[in-house]
């Protein structure tokens, strides 16, 4: 049986690792806190324009229809945005 477990994709897995070398270089080396802190904000900035592309799989899969088993229990999917 396949796991259901989530799994990050690679982009979130890179975020993480970049955010923990970013702790890691704050804390041996003070003085490049300004680096770490604009790589971390130039992460968040990518990961924000990718949310805003509609058909990007780089944050997850999306869904634009439901499983054939969902639609004949007769479920809906709920959406935060359904965007144009």
């Amino acid at each position: 049986m396949p796991s259901s477990r989530w799994q990050p994709t690679p982009l979130i897995r890179a975020t993480i690792v970049l955010h923990v070398l970013a702790l890691v270089a704050v804390i041996a080396e003070p003085a490049q806190w300004r680096w770490a802190l604009g790589a971390v904000v130039v992460n968040h900035l990518l990961i924000a324009a990718i949310g805003l592309w509609p058909r990007s799989h780089w944050l997850g899969p999306n869904w634009t229809r439901l499983p054939a088993a969902a639609m004949a229990r007769n479920e809906i999917a709920l959406t935060i945005d359904d965007g144009p």
